[in-house]
Order: structure tokens, then C-alpha cells, then sequence
């Protein structure tokens, strides 16, 4: 994972994360404020100082379940499944927002309340090492004991060896609709 961080410091993945008692006693930053992110910190933060390292991804309009939900949400379906589609100008608008760069999905099910009513502190990324601890981009440096990855994955379709049309990388196809 992180080159140069003190051995001592206990580091997981979020495709190996499964609960609070993988991590040491003390501090703990979670790098990559995505749902994974999110969700770790939030079951982190009863029983550690929990930093969250990274953008603010923003989040669903209604809380998953709510009333309000139930009325948003056949309406974004519809969107995304019929006009947000990349057959449609508005569809490929919308993808190439999210994908060119990669900007990861709205956070679901927590909100930024969430965090400071959990004690969670939202810092800025992480750049790098200093004595062994992890650097923010503010030049802070934090004494962690556990430090946790979620900052997701890149797809990597190179394996695929057909002639298809493509968009930074990824192969295009939408029921014969080519961009």
C-alpha cells in the first residue's frame, strides 16, 4: 500500500475491511471519502479518532427509505435508464462528467452532518510521508495507528482484444449506438 509509512502502522484495503477490531488501538485515517470511506469511518468513529482523507463526492438528493425517496427516486430510474443514456447527447454529457475524470458517485447513504455528529474530522488528502506518518496536502501530519484504503480502483479493459470503439479506454456499446 503506502511506501514509506511506518511498518507499525496497521494497513487495510476496504475490499478487506469487516470491522472496527482489525485496527490497532489509536488514531485512524481512512483515505478515499467515497460510500466505502464514509461508511468505514462512520463505524470507526465510536471507538477511535477518525480522520477521513479526501474530495467531498456530494450526495443523493433524499436518504435512502425516506418518504421523500419513494417519490425521487422511479424518477432518477426512469433518468438514468431511458434519457441518461450514452445514446442520448445528454447521457454522454452526463458520463463524460463523471468519468472524464473519474469522480466516483455521490455519496448514498451518509451526509455531512453524519460525520461531524460522530466526530468524524474531514481533512484533505493525503500527499505523502513524513518520519513515517502520513502528510495531508495542508501540510499536517498525523499520528495514526491504523491507516485504511478506499480509493477505489481503475477498470482496466486491455484484456479485451475485438476492434471496438472506445472512450478513454473503456469500449463503447449501447444497442449499436457508437459516440
Amino acid at each position: 500500500y503506502g511506501g514509506g509509512l511506518d511498518q507499525r502502522i496497521v494497513q487495510l484495503h476496504s475490499a478487506t475491511y469487516l470491522r472496527p477490531s482489525q485496527t490497532q488501538a489509536g488514531g485512524v485515517l481512512v483515505v478515499g471519502a467515497g460510500n466505502s470511506g464514509a461508511e468505514i469511518a462512520l463505524d470507526l468513529a465510536p471507538d477511535h479518532q477518525t480522520w477521513l482523507s479526501g474530495r467531498d463526492p456530494g450526495h443523493e438528493p433524499t436518504r435512502a427509505g425516506t418518504l421523500p425517496d419513494r417519490f425521487v427516486t422511479p424518477f432518477l430510474w426512469f433518468m438514468a435508464t431511458r434519457v441518461l443514456t450514452v445514446g442520448t447527447p445528454l447521457g454522454r454529457k452526463v458520463r463524460d462528467h463523471y468519468f472524464d475524470p473519474p469522480r466516483g458517485i455521490p455519496l448514498g447513504r451518509v451526509r455531512q452532518k453524519d460525520f461531524a455528529a460522530a466526530g468524524i474530522e474531514r481533512v484533505p488528502k493525503m500527499t505523502g510521508t513524513k518520519d513515517g506518518r502520513p502528510v495531508l496536502e495542508d501540510g499536517r501530519v498525523l499520528d495514526v495507528a491504523t491507516l485504511i484504503w478506499c480509493t477505489g480502483f481503475t477498470p482496466d479493459f486491455t484484456w479485451i482484444d475485438l476492434p471496438l470503439p472506445r472512450h478513454n479506454g473503456v469500449p463503447i456499446h449501447d444497442r449499436g449506438v457508437v459516440t
